[in-house]
């Protein structure tokens, strides 16, 4: 891992021990469980890890992550829209006031050329605002700063096409942090390759790759309930387009091959009528989770599936990476993916579905073998 490269890097160069310094303006959803990934990471490391959240989070999950609430959010001015562009273009050109609850906190943790500062969320003038506050700091006390992108901020995933506003105020921001003095200890990171190398050609500045960094939990640790049969855990967001929809049909397609399956919703983006009607109908195959869970209930509702279905569109996710297969990879699930051009008249699920089942049952009916043979042999 990159991570562990530039840690050891650091060990040799100096006796200090390095400390990494991570911003969350922004502690919700998969944002919570890449910090909750840091500080998992860290402790393993035995590398001193603060974090610095907005005044506005929930106090649950900040005192989870052992986290400082002491800055002010991000202006939400900040998030680049074709319709604001213009704003942004001024801001360039004021103060940074707006950040002092920022440089505050920074100045606390009394960071050196040795140490990491971390923003997993990127903005143009954040960029900007970092490269004037290493200017004015001295060369060892210009610690490296990592910002992180996840592709949904220079691509619109409703579309799959690039933000053009958002391409060119990065660009803007990236040439004028190369007339700064400490420049060149600012690092972007992508989540992937593709999205590393368009980084690269809109900021004319080197992007790394870096795999998302969740944190992850090992089976064994996943306290869930029993479920009869196959569970099919569905996840839904913003970009789920028209499935939203169509899981109605959907389930009502898979039911007819395999009336054994049970559904688990996530709720979020379902409409009261969509939602009614699978009650109403399929009460025994369709479970819904509450919209928000915690970290140990989110991980639970995974491991009870056989199979986690990313309900997405496919253009939502053509540059950028999906947390929650991350997530579910790491619990070692079958993952599908199968929002594409139409539906066939059998969805592949079901199919995927059926077979799973098949051989769970063959699994099964091998250890009653098994038993009988051995008590046989006894």
């Amino acid at each position: 891992m990159i991570w562990t490269r530039i840690l050891k890097t650091l060990h040799r160069s100096t006796s200090i021990d390095p400390k990494l310094v991570v911003v969350g303006y922004d502690l919700t959803g998969h944002y919570f469980n890449e910090l909750l990934g840091y500080k998992s990471a860290a402790g393993i490391l035995g590398l001193p890890l603060r974090i610095i959240a907005a005044r506005s989070v929930e106090p649950r999950l900040a005192a989870e992550l052992l986290a400082e609430p002491t800055i002010e959010p991000i202006p939400r001015a900040w998030d680049v829209l074709p319709q604001n562009i213009v704003d942004h273009l001024i801001a360039f050109a004021d103060s940074d006031d707006n950040l002092a609850s920022l440089w505050m906190a920074i100045a606390e943790c009394d960071l050196r050329s040795t140490d990491m500062l971390l923003f997993p969320i990127s903005r143009p003038l954040l960029i900007v605002r970092v490269g004037e506050w290493l200017a004015r700091r001295r060369p060892g006390r210009r610690p490296s700063v990592f910002f992180r992108f996840t592709g949904g901020e220079i691509v619109e995933k409703t579309t799959g096409q690039t933000n053009s506003a958002a391409a060119a105020l990065f660009r803007l921001a990236c040439s004028d942090l190369r007339k700064w003095s400490g420049q060149e200890r600012v690092f972007l990171l992508a989540d992937t390759v593709p999205l590393a190398r368009m980084l690269t050609r809109i900021c004319c500045r080197r992007a790394f790759p870096m795999p998302v960094p969740k944190y992850h939990v090992a089976s064994a640790c996943v306290q869930s309930l029993p479920t009869l049969g196959i569970a099919v855990y569905v996840h839904l967001n913003k970009y789920s387009g028209r499935l939203i929809g169509e899981l109605r049909q959907i389930i009502h397609r898979i039911a007819v091959d395999a009336p054994s399956i049970r559904f688990i919703v996530n709720s979020r983006a379902l409409s009261r009528a969509t939602r009614g009607a699978l009650e109403t109908e399929m009460a025994s195959q369709v479970e819904f989770v509450a919209e928000q869970q915690d970290t140990a209930e989110y991980f639970a509702t995974i491991s009870r599936s056989a199979i986690v279905l990313l309900a997405y569109e496919p253009q939502a996710y053509i540059i950028g990476s999906s947390g929650v297969f991350i997530e579910a990879a790491s619990l070692g699930r079958w993952l599908s993916r199968q929002v594409q051009r139409g539906w066939p008249s059998r969805w592949p699920l079901a199919s995927v579905s059926v077979r799973l089942l098949r051989s769970q049952k063959r699994r099964r009916s091998r250890r009653r073998s098994c038993r009988r043979s051995v008590i046989s042999a006894d």
